[in-house]
């Protein structure tokens, strides 16, 4: 898990996108050619991101579909068939600058993640999911959600939701957001694995936002989500995080450039799941 091969990951997805300025730019609000252009740079993204699976030995299966008469796609990547799913979700569109932050790093600890057990049979249980429209509510995941059998829902162990990364200064697990609560168990997993590395996760609970893990929480699967923010400023703004401050998440905002990513926060995320995965092989959760 290489500060550099992850942020190379970033400028690469990074380098296909169009910069956003938020004040002039709401996902919500598009409609028609602007619409359409939003969903091609998005679907460049995705491009970039199935590619660099491909090479580690993760086929892509798209689904695609239609949102206001424009292609829509998600993509899971996985090696095999395994009854006992270990998954990772980030989403390849963005809303401000050009998403590094949100969401280019989740996808970026994704890859590399993905790299790490490209030729051990522990890549057998894993899968690598990225949604379009979660910055249009959601609706990527959701589709994807609501179109998965239940046999195939059965499959999966819990899903890890990896969303904005590399800018706050604190790593955070969040044990509830807008419409979706954590696996206790899982939680708590995430932050002794975390420890046992030397690292300070903090469990959080969120009721301003939400990520593309809430469809998966709403069918009974076992859910948790890590992004990080600045711990002092949430405390300081009474529990919400000050999108302004130069010193917060850089989500949502114009200095949401690869040159403003920490990508120690990153390694510390993905050394995390590496070894949580590796802990977990063989033994029941």
């Amino acid at each position: 898990m290489e500060p550099d091969s992850l942020k190379h990951h970033i400028e690469d997805i990074c380098r296909v996108s169009k910069f956003l300025d938020p004040e002039e730019f709401q996902p919500y609000d598009l409609k028609g050619a602007k619409l359409e252009e939003y969903l091609a740079y998005s679907n460049k993204r995705l491009d970039i991101v199935r590619s660099k699976f491909e090479e580690r030995g993760f086929k892509a299966d798209l689904q695609e579909f239609s949102h206001y008469g424009f292609r829509v796609a998600n993509a899971v990547f996985k090696k095999g068939e395994s009854g006992d799913e270990t998954w990772f979700v980030a989403h390849h569109d963005y809303c401000a600058g050009l998403g590094a932050e949100d969401d280019a790093s989740g996808l970026a600890v994704m890859i590399e993640i993905a790299r790490h057990f490209k030729d051990s049979e522990i890549g057998e249980k894993l899968v690598f999911a990225s949604f379009d429209l979660e910055e249009r509510g959601l609706l990527g995941s959701e589709y994807f959600v609501n179109h998965l059998p239940k046999e195939s829902r059965k499959k999966i162990r819990y899903v890890i939701d990896l969303e904005c990364l590399g800018s706050g200064k604190d790593i955070t697990i969040c044990k509830k957001v807008y419409g979706a609560k954590s696996d206790k168990r899982l939680v708590k997993k995430i932050q002794k694995t975390a420890s046992d590395l030397g690292y300070n996760f903090i469990p959080e609970k969120y009721g301003f936002f939400w990520a593309d893990h809430v469809p998966f929480a709403r069918k009974g699967i076992r859910v948790a989500e890590i992004c990080s923010v600045d711990y002092s400023a949430y405390r300081m703004f009474g529990g919400k995080v000050a999108p302004d401050r130069e010193d917060g998440s850089i989500a949502h905002t114009v200095r949401d450039l690869p040159e403003n990513i920490d990508a120690d926060n990153l390694v510390k995320v993905g050394k995390t799941l590496v070894n949580l995965v590796e802990s977990e092989y063989f033994e029941s959760f």
